[in-house]
């Protein structure tokens, strides 16, 4: 696979292509949100180092396409921004690292490198189809989730890609929008705003035993959903 190196600064783009040719001999370089999303449709790719503003967009609308196409290699934001509030949205809205500009190359190699490592172990746990966090577990191929207690419940295709996110994603809290985007493509495509809601009380009735007291899908307000991994029964 590949690099796609999507820098506001074309020097930059050009440094830091340079560099990352030692970790993957095939990087290349784009300049724009739209040329980007083109790219990473287009291929599969190891990494995106990508920048929080570029001249038609923001690097987080970037961010959440890929998060939609089902993006699975590493996603690191290369950034002159320094402020704590960035670097803690990129993590928390689904990137693998933050890293300021300018870097030291030896620890922009080592970062990127290990973000590739973290995702190649995360895709090698999927290849099964089986997701387990806690006592749960999710067979993405029979629509099926386990449960404590020997029970059982069969999902539809739109319910199971909804737990699959949130059980796939339990280290952050999950935005409403981007569960909106998973699950029903780009803004653009989008259907009425409480859909995600919808699909919500659909998986908590079967996954839940009270839905109105959810153990595993927490709601947390203003923010989004994380699946609880702590539940032990």
């Amino acid at each position: 696979m590949s690099m796609l190196v999507v820098l506001s600064d074309d020097l930059d783009a050009r440094l830091a292509s340079s560099l990352l040719s030692r970790l993957d001999q095939d990087v290349v370089i784009a300049s724009t949100v739209a040329e980007a999303e083109q790219y990473a449709a287009q291929r599969s790719w190891s990494a995106i180092i990508l920048d929080t503003a570029l001249s038609d967009g923001s690097g987080f609308d970037l961010l959440h396409t890929l998060l939609a196409l089902r993006f699975e290699g590493a996603i690191v934001f290369l950034s002159t921004v320094t402020q704590l509030a960035v670097r803690v949205r990129a993590l928390e809205e689904g990137a693998d690292d933050y890293i300021v500009r300018p870097y030291e190359p030896a620890e922009l190699l080592a970062r990127v490198k290990a973000t590739m490592r973290r995702s190649r172990r995360r895709l090698g746990q999927h290849d099964s189809g089986i997701v387990r966090v806690g006592p749960v577990e999710l067979d993405v191929h029979l629509l099926e989730v386990s449960l404590p207690g020997n029970r059982r419940e069969r999902l539809t295709p739109s319910e199971m890609r909804l737990l699959y996110y949130l059980m796939t994603h339990t280290e952050r809290v999950v935005a409403h929008h981007e569960l909106s985007m998973w699950l029903f493509g780009t803004k653009a495509h989008q259907v009425s705003s409480n859909a995600v809601g919808v699909y919500m009380r659909r998986v908590r009735r079967k996954v839940e035993a009270d839905p109105d007291q959810p153990r595993y899908i927490l709601t947390v307000h203003g923010r989004g959903y994380r699946f609880n991994p702590g539940v032990s029964s």
